[in-house]
């Protein structure tokens, strides 16, 4: 099962801005989250409600491909309100696959269990299989 968010705007390919060779990586959020609204809303063709949205998936690599100038911008604004972020050029930045996410996990003896949505074992994964466990925000 995978995330799918429904965002008002999809971001722009590199096709389609050939300048934009960036893209902003956010490391954390405040408490208020509501203080990256502006700060989100400055990235070209991003409204305050897409900024909202935005706020979800963060922290994270925000979707848009930005100009260095524009990224280094909001990297300098969310370091302002104290969120750690950083301005990589795309060749730089790691090929990230879409994981699943799921709704539950409890660890067992034999590994983690994967529970969905409807509260049902999808699967177990064994503890030598395990390579990294990462817990976001709910």
């Amino acid at each position: 099962m995978t995330f799918e968010s429904n965002m008002s705007s999809d971001p722009a390919s590199p096709e389609q801005q050939p300048s934009a060779q960036y893209r902003v990586a956010v490391f954390a959020v405040p408490d208020e989250r509501e203080t990256l609204v502006p700060i989100l809303a400055l990235i070209p063709g991003i409204t305050a409600i897409d900024a909202r949205v935005r706020l979800h998936d963060l922290p994270g690599v925000v979707p848009e491909h930005l100009d260095q100038e524009t990224a280094d911008l909001l990297v300098a604004k969310l370091h302002e309100v104290g969120v750690e972020a950083a301005s990589i050029p795309e060749e730089e930045l790691p090929k990230f696959a879409r994981r699943p996410t799921v709704h539950h996990v409890r660890c067992l003896a034999e590994g983690l269990e994967f529970i969905g949505l409807g509260g049902a074992t999808e699967s177990v994964l064994p503890w030598e299989e395990v390579a990294l466990v990462s817990i976001g925000d709910v």
